[in-house]
């Protein structure tokens, strides 16, 4: 701390003229500093798991199904099976694809290849065909590494993936039975797939793996992991996560939040975003926090679990919160809980203050961020004011974060130009996309793009934005700005949606679809429901196209093709689609319209219920609106 306490104050008072953001930054890079001190030939968020693992060894790390395991365990964990990894010929460098749910073990193998500097591409363990080979294949990868719950999927494109070394990890925690497992111990045998046992590496070495030649020479700019984003471009992108985020990220996001050492913090998001892992995960190896790992969200769940491990801190996405709140008040327990403060992003402003009061939390952490982006929103609240905001700028540090929230026209969703060429900033309250300055000499301000993607990565940088000759990234965000500095998310542009917590591709559900019985022209594109957050998959077709269609053969080969949150919930005729001079289908006004039947002029509409497609009639969408029913 003496360090520490010449570079910056020990009170972030002294940081008093700016706001939030400008002190937690200061404090993280001041930080940061610290921790690179020691390792001038190299930098890697690693170090920050490793000091923190010495400094408290014996206290617990994580928590995972009851089962508590300390950081000097973890630790050991990780250096036994970094030296596996060795043995099996990883060295530095070397790209690897993770499917892997929600476990302890992702993190121990997350680690053990951070300390070797290889890079692990974090997939969606719900991706299946397609959809999984592509995510595979665009990762570069050398080798698979799945849980054995995983294995169904995996197998199922196993010939689309030849030359891929196939590690399965097998384990306790497995949800497959004795029988389902036993009946696979042949098949992997024959697959030569590499099986690894917790209990065939735990007499390997538990020597701390040497800074030489694993992570000497790394850079601010070198990847920590992949973590995939889906875009307006078509299927889901790599997007590299450098030293530079993990490393600012762990050691800002914790003193943001104000965690301590004995703070429980529980998570039920999948590893495999960057919220859970780099903001939770990784945030803690900064705090020292013990982190409650859960194999998934459960409304009904939820609040028994956080009560089981003690949590006094939970992280969550929007959604998650109403679907909670959507639970049968019990007055006499919902604030039975030892819960401080709540941290995610995507929290609607209309259940900001319900949430706070019925569970009795004091603070709510709210943020805007991207895994690909360059910038970062805080909104700490522990009050009414500014409640439902995503985040809060001075116009000093707005200014040095480079966030400009700019005009965008309404009917082509494409920025506005004036007669300069130039774009201009909206005004207070009027929504506009952010975009962001990009400077490749700082580290938390470049922008990497996505690997393997030259044209996406293109799409998502704007020249001469303000002036000639600068670049900005566009977030694909529209969000509107108050006069006291807080930022208000307002919706998605492009083609992209948010639904069940996901980012839902139009272009990749569309590719799907096209596949199917020769279908040509369909739009998807997302729409608002009543009391329900992000946005239900919807694809119009044409009325022609419609006729003879057998809407649940579409059904079968959707959930064969794509992950369960991006199956189209509504199927809407058509009468016509209004295109581009590219062919494009304009869903400008489709998605104005939604699936109030009261607007669609007169279309049909189908919605899923159950396995099957069924009408959606005015009956529906009024026990929508009165909450009585859900989706």
């Amino acid at each position: 701390m003496e360090t520490l306490a010449r570079i910056i104050p020990p009170r972030l008072d002294y940081f008093g003229m700016l706001d939030d953001l400008a002190r937690g930054s200061a404090f993280g890079k001041a930080s940061a500093r610290m921790v690179y001190s020691s390792y001038t030939d190299g930098i890697s968020a690693y170090y920050i798991f490793e000091r923190t693992a010495k400094r408290r060894a014996n206290e617990t790390a994580y928590i995972f199904e009851g089962q508590k395991y300390t950081w000097k365990e973890t630790q050991e964990a990780v250096n036994r099976l970094a030296h596996y990894w060795i043995d099996q010929g990883f060295k530095r460098d070397d790209t690897v694809a993770f499917v892997m749910p929600n476990k302890y073990n992702f993190i121990v193998c997350w680690l053990s290849f951070m300390a070797l500097g290889v890079q692990p591409a974090f997939i969606n363990y719900n991706l299946t065909g397609d959809s999984l080979v592509h995510c595979i294949k665009v990762s570069e990868a050398k080798a698979i590494i799945f849980d054995l719950d995983c294995v169904p999927s995996v197998r199922s494109v196993q010939k689309k993936l030849s030359g891929l070394q196939l590690y399965v990890w097998k384990d306790g925690q497995s949800l497959v039975d004795a029988k389902g497992e036993a009946g696979l111990e042949k098949y992997w045998a024959d697959a030569k797939w590499h099986v690894i046992e917790p209990n065939a590496y735990s007499q390997l070495s538990t020597a701390t793996i040497p800074h030489k030649p694993y992570r000497t020479g790394l850079t601010w700019k070198d990847p920590v992991c992949f973590i995939y984003s889906s875009g307006s471009t078509g299927l889901p992108k790599a997007a590299p996560v450098s030293q530079a985020k993990v490393t600012t990220g762990s050691l800002t996001w914790s003193k943001f939040c104000q965690w301590q050492p004995n703070d429980i913090i529980y998570t039920c998001l999948p590893l495999y975003h960057s919220s859970a892992a780099l903001l939770c995960v990784a945030a803690a190896w900064s705090s020292g926090s013990t982190v409650a790992i859960s194999r998934k969200f459960s409304a009904s769940k939820f609040w028994s679990e956080v009560k089981s491990v003690d949590a006094t801190v939970i992280q969550y996405i929007g959604e998650i919160c109403r679907y909670i709140l959507s639970q049968n008040p019990d007055p006499e327990h919902d604030k039975d809980n030892k819960v401080r403060m709540a941290f995610g992003n995507g929290m609607r402003p209309d259940v900001f203050e319900d949430f706070k009061a019925r569970f009795g939390i004091q603070a709510i952490s709210e943020f805007y961020a991207s895994t690909e982006g360059n910038t970062f929103l805080f909104n700490y609240n522990q009050s009414t004011f500014g409640s439902g905001a995503i985040g809060r700028e001075s116009f000093l540090s707005k200014r040095l974060a480079g966030n400009y929230i700019l005009k965008v026209d309404p009917d082509t969703q494409e920025l506005w130009r004036n007669s300069k060429g130039f774009c201009e900033e909206a005004a207070f309250g009027e929504p506009g996309e952010l975009l962001v300055s990009i400077n490749e000499m700082h580290p938390a301000k470049g922008f990497s793009g996505y690997k393997g993607n030259k044209d996406s990565t293109n799409d998502k940088i704007e020249e001469n934005v303000m002036k000639k000759g600068d670049k900005f990234f566009r977030t694909g965000d529209l969000l509107s700005r108050q006069p006291t500095g807080y930022y208000y998310f307002v919706d998605r542009l492009g083609d992209t949606f948010r639904w069940k917590s996901e980012n839902v591709s139009t272009a990749e559900v569309t590719e799907a679809l096209h596949s199917y019985d020769g279908l040509e022209e369909i739009a998807v594109y997302g729409v608002q429901l009543p009391k329900h957050d992000g946005r239900a998959g919807c694809a119009g077709i044409p009325q022609d196209s419609l006729k003879g269609l057998d809407l649940q053969g579409l059904l079968a080969h959707a959930k064969e093709n794509l992950p369960k949150y991006a199956v189209p919930v509504f199927i809407r005729e058509t009468k016509k689609q209004t295109k581009t001079s590219t062919e494009k289908v304009i869903t400008t006004q489709l998605k104005k319209e939604g699936v109030d039947p009261s607007k669609v002029d007169g279309d049909k509409i189908y919605w899923l219920q159950g396995d099957k497609y069924v009408p959606f009639k005015k009956a529906d969408w009024e026990a929508l609106e009165n909450g009585k029913k859900s989706i």
